[in-house]
């Protein structure tokens, strides 16, 4: 067999394995080699919302994207609110930990995840709910 012949078929061979990557909901190119080496930095809160709405009892009522307004003043770069919590995700876990300080009880982070709880706040067994989903989202044992 060629050496071209064989880098060919191994070409081949990534952009096939990326194309069931893709076709089965997951994009191995989104976030760049960090997306590999820490999975849940790529967690988008697209993604935490659809874990949450995925399960009874955790509402998140009249759900909007809030990023251009909130994320220049906290420095997130995706934002949303919902009457119970909010969701905002990071590119660095270190500013998350900044802004999950500065939300005292009312925070929860996850990595680059940070939730702050809205309505949920007087109701631990929610807050632990939220908090359990996201912890959970993307790990593996």
């Amino acid at each position: 067999m060629s050496k071209r012949l064989i880098v060919v078929v191994a070409g081949l061979m990534v952009v096939a394995i990326a194309a069931v990557f893709y076709l089965f909901g997951g994009n191995p190119l989104r976030g760049g080699i960090q997306g590999l080496i820490e999975p849940r930095s790529a967690m988008t809160i697209d993604e935490v919302l659809a874990g949450f709405e995925s399960l009874p009892g955790l509402p998140v009522t009249n759900a909007a994207y809030v990023t251009e307004d909130v994320c220049p003043k906290v420095g997130c770069i995706q934002a949303l609110r919902s009457e119970e919590v909010s969701v905002y995700k990071f590119a660095d876990r270190d500013v998350a930990a900044k802004f999950n300080k500065t939300l005292g009880a009312d925070g929860h982070q996850s990595d680059w995840v940070v939730l702050e709880y809205d309505d949920a706040r007087s109701n631990n067994v929610a807050q632990l709910s939220y908090a359990n989903t996201v912890d959970g989202m993307w790990t593996s044992d």
